[in-house]
């Protein structure tokens, strides 16, 4: 079982008692690497939240399209431009320049539903020991019309990072909500890795820390070619790679013996057929 080895700032101690702390900084990171033509639906998301976020940075990954234009219509932004340098590192540039205590990573390409960070916010309210929270997602197609209600959720147990070793039930990545210290505590997003940096994230944050699934739509994910998820061969020799290195962290009971012949079992069979 995690142990929660940070106090979160939930309550301040003065000389009149417990007090509540200041609301906490909302920060949405939207990353983009020439997928300008979508990012304006991206923004138009994250302004139409019921709960507005403080703080919203565009990190602009060394686009060649009009990026920089589209980010530029709207004054709510920042809008930071680095060298191509892969979405990991685009995530942690938004993390190192945000001032957000709560962060959501959103790629440009998808979108926030309008209680996506309310249900967040709602969801740490009822567990403030988790380091992050999560809710579900549906499909959109390339023009943006949703494909079915939402996708499937697998429940992840009380114990996160045995439900995380043994299935990625988080699947994308708008869907979840961090604390800051967490994600400095576990030094942000690993940039060696080609993808599946979120899933290593995960596994991360939640082997020290505890998390929480709630059952809120809160994120829309579209399909469409240029997206890194088609790219299927790559994504599972990547998880798999993830995976391993978490073996020296696991303890030799029987269950996470078992999570290790689950996953090995599935990543042949598609590795194989690819």
């Amino acid at each position: 079982m995690t142990r929660n080895l940070l106090k979160w700032p939930s309550e301040v101690k003065t000389k009149q008692g417990l007090v509540a702390c200041p609301k906490e900084i909302v920060t949405v990171v939207v990353t983009c690497h020439n997928q300008g033509h979508f990012l304006r639906e991206s923004i138009g998301s994250i302004l139409s939240q019921t709960r507005l976020p403080d703080e919203i940075l565009i990190v602009d990954d060394g686009s060649s399209d009009n990026t920089r234009d589209e980010a530029r219509r709207f004054p709510e932004v920042i809008y930071i431009r680095q060298d191509n340098s892969g979405l990991a590192a685009a995530r942690n540039t938004g993390l190192s320049r945000s001032r957000g205590d709560l962060l959501v990573f959103l790629d440009a390409d998808d979108r926030l539903l309008p209680h996506a960070l309310e249900a967040g916010l709602d969801d740490f309210a009822a567990h403030p020991e988790c380091a992050f929270v999560f809710g579900a997602f549906r499909k959109i197609d390339a023009t943006g019309k949703p494909l079915g209600e939402r996708a499937p959720m697998r429940p992840l147990g009380e114990d996160a990072y045995l439900g995380l070793l043994r299935n990625n039930q988080i699947c994308m990545h708008a869907t979840a909500m961090f604390r800051r210290r967490a994600l400095e505590a576990v030094g942000g997003y690993d940039t060696s890795l080609p993808a599946c940096e979120d899933y290593d994230l995960y596994l991360k944050i939640a082997r020290r820390f505890p998390a929480h699934q709630h059952a809120r739509l809160v994120a829309e994910y579209r399909m469409h070619p240029g997206q890194m998820s088609a790219r299927l061969s790559m994504m599972l020799k990547t998880a798999k790679r993830v995976l391993l290195a978490q073996r020296k962290f696991r303890s030799k009971k029987r269950h996470l013996r078992q999570s290790d012949k689950d996953w090995h079992q599935k990543l042949r069979r598609v590795l194989w057929a690819t």
